[in-house]
């Protein structure tokens, strides 16, 4: 395996796409990151990291869907996958050769699931029901607190830039517990 940890001095490329000045931060109780947890509950296909979105122009839902594509939960039992992915499968073998983890964020093409394809923006900019509307619009994105770069680029092609986040996942300190917590509270 020819995977190399970057220097922890220096900033990932990765990094980059997690800055704060990037996304505006908006309260929890918000009418549209409300929305984008009702599109996590609905439409995630990935139930141990469920992620919704919705992308909205002058008031208008134009967009409404979650993560996923079934692979991760096709192969929960599967050899040479940690809970269904094989990137988390690939890190815990490179640990425990005493190697460096793959850094979350990048690898995305070494496992099905973990594609770009099937993360939830880019899902809801391909699942638009009118893709003429999408340039200047909003999304609002619950259940993650940054996107990768692939999901940025396809943003920006789409006319997209305005990336709204919950406000307490700033710092991600919250973000573990407050997932575990909402997939228990799927589970009702």
């Amino acid at each position: 395996m020819s995977y190399e940890n970057p220097k922890k001095n220096e900033k990932t490329r990765i990094e980059l796409f997690q800055q704060p000045d990037l996304y505006t931060y908006i309260d929890e109780s918000h009418p549209m990151i409300q929305a984008a947890k009702e599109a996590a509950l609905k439409h995630s296909l990935t139930p141990t990291f469920p992620i919704g979105i919705v992308i909205e122009k002058n008031g208008e839902i134009i967009s409404s869907t979650g993560n996923g594509n079934g692979y991760h939960e096709k192969n929960l039992e599967t050899l040479e996958h940690k809970g269904g992915c094989k990137r988390r499968y690939i890190s815990q073998q490179l640990e425990d050769a005493g190697k460096p983890k793959l850094v979350s964020g990048e690898k995305f093409n070494l496992c099905p699931g973990c594609d770009p394809a099937a993360h939830a923006e880019a899902r809801a900019i391909t699942e638009s029901t009118d893709p003429e509307k999408l340039d200047g619009a909003t999304i609002y994105l619950y259940g993650h607190w940054w996107c990768c770069e692939d999901c940025w680029d396809k943003l920006k092609k789409n006319g997209i830039s305005d990336v709204r986040l919950i406000e307490k996942f700033k710092d991600k300190s919250e973000l573990h517990q407050w997932r575990d917590l909402f997939i228990e509270e799927s589970k009702k």
